[in-house]
């Protein structure tokens, strides 16, 4: 009677890969609380799991809309993104969530790489500024620095 259980069921079906049952337990939990934003989340992990990416882009949007801030759904869709309306409706999802929580490094990182798929240099730039500044030895934000200079590189301009 809790969405809260049925979720963690799901979970634990998905770790069984028993998908069809894993979905079942997320639907319930929506059902009993529309806004469930892990149920929906693991809807699009079942449906991602299984091929069905735009089924997948569309859970982990929902998961947005009620939840902001969760972090695995955003993970999800930079992963899932290939085109630039991906790329640029992910953009807004990030800044959503860093308006609520600026200090969160690791959607501040998904930003700077979302800008650079982008091109967006400048941008992505100063976003891997702000997240060395607070932490000099985060190694994702100093792997695309060194890309960025790559492009940059390339393009005949100096970083």
């Amino acid at each position: 009677r809790s969405h809260v259980v049925l979720i963690n069921f799901g979970t634990l079906e998905i770790q069984r890969k028993r998908l069809e049952k894993a979905t079942h337990y997320f639907q319930q939990a929506i059902e009993f609380c529309p806004t469930a934003a892990k149920a929906f989340c693991g809807i699009g992990i079942v449906a991602q799991m299984t091929g069905e990416t735009e089924i997948a882009q569309l859970y982990f949007k929902k998961t947005l809309d009620v939840d902001c801030l969760n972090v695995v759904a955003i993970q999800q869709l930079y992963a899932l993104a290939e085109t630039e309306a991906n790329w640029r409706a992910l953009r807004i999802r990030i800044v959503q969530a860093l308006i609520k929580d600026p200090s969160n490094l690791e959607n501040r990182y998904l930003l700077a790489a979302t800008l650079l798929k982008q091109n967006d240099w400048s941008g992505c730039e100063s976003e891997l500024n702000l997240i060395l500044i607070k932490s000099p030895d985060h190694l994702k934000a100093k792997k695309l620095r060194e890309e960025l200079s790559l492009h940059r590189h390339r393009q005949g301009r100096s970083l």
